[in-house]
């Protein structure tokens, strides 16, 4: 199922989007491709880069389609000039013993208060009605005073089933058009208003999920680790909008805060009972492979609690890795470590491992010849050998990086063993020193040095030893494996 987005629709260009040959050819997109605009297509895009509506022409909403299914664009959407309709909307919340955490989170999803209602009446985008979903709490009558005092109608399941089954029941048994799904340690700082531009995004009929960004809150956290979660959270898919699948800059995005067409949700069956982590990501692929769009929209935000501890935290990691396994079964090449073409990962490897002068050269000489290889299919351009030296130099500083982080995070295990090497040391050396690299560009002040890398370091062990532990014990190793790309070119 293709985008389908409203001719009053606004389309924002992606930040990373090139356009050059005076607007007539773009490059960017996840993958990258380059794409050649007809005159009528390049005077589209320039209409759009300056605010005007996608329009209600055929060719032009086929445009706009092509792009943001690729990345290049990002819908913007806008009232239209009917009375717009508002879908009903159910929120689900699974819990499980923290009333506390209940209380805060519906304090703020529905924008009450102890002295009741802070938002005049029930109206949208304000949940229609809100489904609390017990999954199996020790203090069952704690759950209900809170779900009663805030009109929530309460499922109750008598032992613990997880977390994808808990939305499950939840969802099948709502009313709503869409359904809201939040985790109880979240809080929504805008109120119910964090569903708006998200529901908005529905009215494009082929998508199924939307996300907000989720922030990290403090919580019981310590500050250096609140702050380290602030920076590099799991949750987290950053600042800029982007389309949802496995090589995209937000592969998935997480069922703490998440907003589904309920019609959406029955095709696929829901989330997968038998997954206790990494359910969300299974849901996402599994609605993408059948053809429907998934939006991350970062203009909408919520927060999430940290970990409380540093046990926790990394327990958590570890259970993250060890879900990738499971997924890979699911969506085998989806969780690789590193996706890329390769030639570009043969050079990378060789620039990055090399002990001699002859590597070295080798791995220089291999990313000449596939910049060259470049030039040719980009014969058609006004300048192909400045943008193959630009896609091509790009490209290998990005491969060089993933493998770089993939190093230290999946293939640890490997790295260490091959550190009784002398060369396999100077490997090992240069992925500190990246890591390192990168945790002083990310490091708040207040955080010391030596121990924002510690984090960073523990939590890709944590990560890599949780997948090692799944794979070796399911004697299944494709999330371990890289998986190769190719760019592409068009035209239209």
């Amino acid at each position: 199922m293709k985008s389908d987005l409203p001719a009053h629709w606004g389309l924002t260009l992606d930040r990373a989007l090139r356009r050059t040959d005076g607007g007539r050819v773009l490059i960017g997109g996840y993958p990258v491709r380059v794409l050649r605009l007809s005159p009528a297509g390049a005077e589209a895009v320039d209409s759009w880069a300056g605010g005007h509506a996608v329009g209600d022409g055929r060719q032009s909403r086929r445009l706009a389609a092509r792009l943001v299914d690729a990345g290049m664009a990002h819908p913007a959407p806008r009232p239209g000039p009917d009375a717009p309709h508002h879908p009903s909307v159910s929120l689900v919340v699974p819990t499980r013993d923290r009333p506390a955490a209940l209380t805060r989170l519906l304090n703020t999803a529905l924008g009450v208060g102890f002295d009741g209602p802070r938002c005049p009446g029930r109206g949208w985008p304000v949940p229609d009605e809100v489904i609390v979903v017990d999954d199996g709490s020790a203090n069952a009558a704690a759950v209900a005073a809170v779900a009663s005092r805030f009109g929530a109608r309460l499922l109750r399941q008598e032992r613990s089933l997880g977390p994808g089954a808990a939305r499950n029941r939840g969802w099948r048994q709502a009313r709503g058009e869409l359904v809201a799904f939040l985790d109880d340690d979240c809080r929504c700082p805008d109120g119910a208003y964090w569903l708006e531009p998200l529901a908005r995004l529905f009215e494009d009929p082929s998508v199924a999920l939307a996300a907000p960004r989720v922030r990290t809150a403090r919580g019981r956290a310590p500050g250096w680790l609140a702050a380290y979660e602030s920076a590099r959270g799991s949750l987290d898919r950053g600042p800029a909008p982007a389309p949802v699948h496995p090589g995209s800059p937000v592969p998935f995005v997480p069922a703490a805060a998440l907003l589904a067409r309920r019609t959406a949700l029955e095709a696929a069956g829901g989330f997968d009972d038998s997954l206790q982590v990494g359910e969300d990501v299974d849901l996402v692929w599994r609605l993408g492979e059948a053809g429907w769009s998934i939006r991350y929209a970062p203009g909408a935000t919520v927060t999430h609690d940290a970990r409380g501890d540093l046990r926790s935290w990394m327990a958590q990691r570890f259970r993250y890795g060890g879900s990738a396994v499971a997924l890979d079964r699911r969506h085998p090449g989806a969780v690789a470590p590193v996706r890329l073409s390769g030639w570009t990962g043969l050079a990378g490897a060789l620039l990055l491992v090399s002990g001699s002068t002859a590597g070295l050269l080798a791995g220089i000489g291999v990313g000449a010849g596939t910049t060259t290889l470049l030039v040719s299919r980009l014969s058609g351009l006004d300048h192909p050998v400045t943008e193959a030296v630009r896609l091509g130099g790009r490209s290998q500083l990005w491969a060089g990086g993933r493998i770089l982080s993939a190093l230290r995070r999946e293939w640890w295990p490997l790295l260490l063993i091959a550190s009784v090497t002398r060369p396999g040391r100077r490997v090992a050396l240069v992925t500190v020193m990246a890591a390192a690299a990168g945790a002083r560009r990310s490091r708040p002040g207040h955080v010391t040095r030596r121990r924002w890398l510690g984090l960073v370091l523990a939590d890709d062990a944590a990560y890599g030893a949780g997948l090692w532990s799944a794979a070796l014990s399911a004697r299944r190793f494709g999330a371990l494996l890289p998986r190769l790309t190719r760019q592409t070119t068009s035209s239209t």
